[in-house]
């Protein structure tokens, strides 16, 4: 990173400069339009309207304002409009950063309330406005629909890091996986915003923020792999129907580590294994006796058929609405939902031959040559006992089409954790998870072409 110092510094330099280089844009740019909400909230563009039926400007979205001015000047929201003083003492001047964690509430959940670590942050001292350039704050005279459409967002991480570590990770992921995916720790939502109290008293209130995972499609605007965040909301009709929505978006907050994933992390992990046995995937499950939210952890793929494969529990606040205070005991269960799932088409999800590849079973480790084996080997699974979770390995004489299927004790097929996949010479390696499965004696069978093996494994909870 010391080669990329010396930008920073006069990028600094010049900043006063650039930030005044396109003023005559602001009135066309996402920051003064709020056009940015209006996409995702209309109907037209399959948004939430469609079940609130409340237009965007009886909500009061596109009058957000900051309490103050960026002087400590109060603002009036009766005569409020965005302009230079939002973010700017003086025009020109650098913003402070607190400034925009004003306004950019899920970042500033990122730092302030989860303290998520962030290489740029931490180690750098950088702050929103050495990445992002005057185009991305002021406009650059398009009238974009969202920060998510080309050309919207200059920001990039490949503006700064051209000369990539040459290690097997980048030169095989670089074209096709965006740098985020594998370096950011997580997205983050605030899961199971409730409506009601926006319309009814201007309060924002969510379940809570949700965090630990990251789902993964490809991002439209050029094609790579990237993750994935989303937002749900809650919303009681007049006639007090419940109705429950969620959208996703290819999005992220900063908590960027230098070490980046590995290969197990997604490959074959254990979303992925439910999903292929089960075609859903449980992004948030309300638990009635612990009276608590779970939500899913690790990275999980958007699939083709993800308006039906996520599962999503929703609650409905019945507490006061008038109030910031959110009474953790005020949460009651929804028996609906979700009632609409909405891509606006910023994310395509994995199609059929990137979810094979992302089931593929990977080598151990992959930068060393494959340690083959002159015969197949079905290894005792690791540990056994196990509670929950356990490692099955294998060894491949030669490439073969593999099969790796879990059986009960009457040979009942209950999960394919490899289906029919071509692996090559060598040693490979996949975690079973117990999920819902009692406790108990369970088989295990490898098969491919020119052999077949089982072997026991014992479940104890």
């Amino acid at each position: 990173m010391k080669h990329v110092q010396p930008f920073f510094s006069l990028f600094l330099l010049l900043l006063p400069i650039a930030l005044l280089a396109q003023p005559q844009y602001f009135s066309t740019s996402l920051h003064a339009t709020r056009q940015g909400k209006i996409t995702f909230y209309s109907a037209e563009n399959g948004g939430f309207e469609n079940l609130t039926g409340v237009p965007i400007e009886d909500i009061g979205c596109l009058k957000c304002h900051p309490a103050q001015k960026a002087d400590g000047t109060p603002v009036d929201p009766a005569t409020y409009s965005p302009d230079c003083y939002d973010c700017h003492v003086t025009p020109g001047d650098t913003p402070a950063e607190s400034v925009c964690l004003g306004c950019h509430g899920r970042e500033k959940t990122a730092q302030m309330k989860l303290q998520l670590p962030d290489v740029h942050r931490d180690e750098l001292n950088m702050t929103c406005v050495d990445c992002h350039t005057s185009g991305d704050v002021h406009g650059d005279g398009t009238a974009y629909t969202s920060m998510l459409e080309p050309g919207a967002i200059d920001a990039d991480c490949e503006n700064c890091h051209q000369d990539i570590p040459q290690n097997p990770e980048h030169q095989q992921h670089r074209e096709n996986i965006h740098c985020s995916t594998c370096h950011t720790q997580t997205v983050i939502a605030c899961y199971n915003c409730h409506f009601n109290s926006m319309l009814d008293a201007h309060v924002k209130r969510a379940y809570k923020p949700i965090h630990g995972f990251m789902l993964i499609g490809v991002r439209s605007k050029d094609q790579k792999i990237h993750p994935v965040g989303f937002q749900s909301l809650y919303y009681r009709t007049p006639d007090g129907r419940d109705t429950t929505f969620y959208t996703i978006g290819p999005v992220y907050v900063h908590n960027v580590v230098r070490q980046g994933r590995t290969c197990s992390d997604c490959h074959a992990n254990e979303n992925v294994q439910t999903y292929n046995a089960t075609g859903e995937l449980v992004i948030a499950r309300w638990d009635a006796t612990e009276k608590r939210l779970v939500t899913i952890q690790g990275i999980v793929p958007v699939p083709e058929d993800w308006q039906t494969a996520f599962k999503l529990d929703f609650l409905n606040y019945t507490g006061r609405l008038d109030t910031s205070f959110t009474d953790p005991n005020q949460w009651a269960y929804v028996e609906t939902g979700p009632d609409a799932a909405q891509n606006p088409g910023y994310v395509i999800p994995l199609n059929a031959t990137q979810m094979q590849h992302l089931s593929t079973v990977v080598q151990i480790n992959p930068e060393e040559p494959p340690n083959i084996t002159e015969r197949f080997v079905l290894h005792q699974n690791f540990p056994n006992p196990f509670n929950n979770r356990t490692r099955i390995d294998f060894e491949l004489p030669r490439a073969e089409s593999v099969t790796l299927t879990v059986y009960s004790p009457l040979g009942e097929a209950l999960f394919t954790l490899i289906d029919h996949q071509r692996l090559p010479a060598g040693t490979h390696s996949i975690f079973f998870e117990s999920r819902n499965l009692p406790s108990g004696v369970y088989l295990y069978r490898l098969s491919t072409p020119s052999f077949s093996t089982i072997r026991k494994m014992v479940l104890l909870k």
